[in-house]
């Protein structure tokens, strides 16, 4: 079944070995019937927009009206400035893990971007996530509230012991609007496939951003994260499916 020819173009953006043949394709495409307004308002919605602007830059700007790429700059201008503030967020959260001697280990977010894509700006994410021992829920909790972070208020009143047996993941926000998904599991308990933790326990590497050395998961295990997640979400995004292209 054909695909509508925004989507076509936004999968051709996406992939990560761009020779001459894709080089191509991404033009050829451009020359179809492509609604502009749709293809920003998709590749918002997938989470490709700095993969969609970087290639529109570089291959076929002569293609491309200089007003509706000049949005797409901009909006790349402002992604990349949100991922270096929750990379600066991230770097502290990770830091005062440390001093309270609670193993953290953040996943996906900026360290994806930075295993897979090589480039903090190229990946798009909106919060951090983080995967804790479930022992240590109590004070990973005082240490969110320390730093300002908080549940939902509907969500504020269970106690640590209720949320290991009722989820494995709890969302926190900051009052500025960071979101922080805290995990001890991986996957829903009723999930048909699960993921034990301890497979990104006992793979890990160092990454090195912002001049500070951050815990996270091999990309062999990665990989593996990432195909549960997005299987779980049925691939809805072509995000999900370049994260696993690139890495």
């Amino acid at each position: 079944m054909r695909q509508p020819p925004e989507i076509e173009l936004l999968i051709a953006c996406a992939r990560p070995e761009f020779n001459n043949e894709a080089v191509v394709r991404l033009r050829a495409l451009l020359t179809t019937s492509v609604n502009r307004g749709r293809l920003s308002d998709l590749a918002r919605f997938h989470r490709i927009q700095a993969l969609v602007y970087t290639r529109l830059k570089e291959h076929a700007a002569d293609l491309v009206p200089s007003r509706f790429l000049a949005e797409l700059a901009e909006e790349f201008r402002a992604g990349a400035t949100r991922n270096l503030q929750l990379t600066g967020e991230l770097i502290a959260i990770v830091k005062a893990f440390a001093e309270a001697g609670i193993p953290v280990l953040p996943h996906k977010g900026p360290l994806l971007a930075q295993a897979a894509y090589g480039n903090l700006a190229m990946r798009q994410f909106v919060d951090l996530d983080v995967l804790i021992q479930p022992a240590d829920l109590s004070r990973s909790i005082a240490v969110l509230a320390g730093l300002g972070y908080f549940p939902q208020r509907d969500l504020a009143w269970l106690s640590p012991g209720t949320l290991l047996e009722w989820t494995g993941e709890i969302p926190y926000t900051s009052h500025e609007g960071t979101g922080v998904d805290v995990h001890w599991r991986l996957t829903p308990s009723h999930y048909t496939v699960q993921l034990d933790p301890q497979i990104l326990w006992r793979n890990q590497i160092s990454i090195r951003m912002a001049g500070s050395d951050i815990s996270s998961v091999a990309p062999a295990a990665l990989l593996l994260l990432l195909s549960v997640h997005g299987a779980r979400h049925c691939w809805e995004s072509i995000g999900w499916l370049a994260d696993v292209a690139w890495l």
